[in-house]
């Protein structure tokens, strides 16, 4: 049997801080989290490359004003208004929601 608990408490929380929850799923009894994610301007993310992200968090595809871009290469960097259709852990998927609303509260 699988618990839903933690794969739903991931979702709730991740779609609470911005993500645009789109899956939630786990493999061999880890939980994953699929989303959109919209860079903010005032956000942490803009200006970070892929490489810059947490490890076990990735970059599926940024849609951006250019278009589409599918699997991201790891020098390109995340601009404000993109969105980024991220997946990986709860842990790691949190980590980037709070990173995009690190300075939000600046004034």
């Amino acid at each position: 049997t699988r618990s839903t608990r933690r794969p739903a408490a991931a979702r709730f929380v991740a779609a609470a801080l911005g993500l645009d929850v789109i899956a939630t799923f786990s493999v061999d009894q880890e939980a994953f989290i699929a989303g959109r994610l919209a860079v903010r301007a005032e956000g942490g993310l803009a200006g970070m490359s892929m490489l810059d992200l947490p490890m076990r968090a990735r970059v599926v595809a940024l849609f951006r004003e250019g278009g589409l871009e599918h699997l991201p290469r790891s020098q390109t960097t995340l601009q404000a208004g993109d969105d980024a259709y991220i997946v990986g852990p709860p842990e790691d998927i949190l980590l980037l929601l709070m990173h995009n609303r690190a300075t939000m509260s600046a004034p």
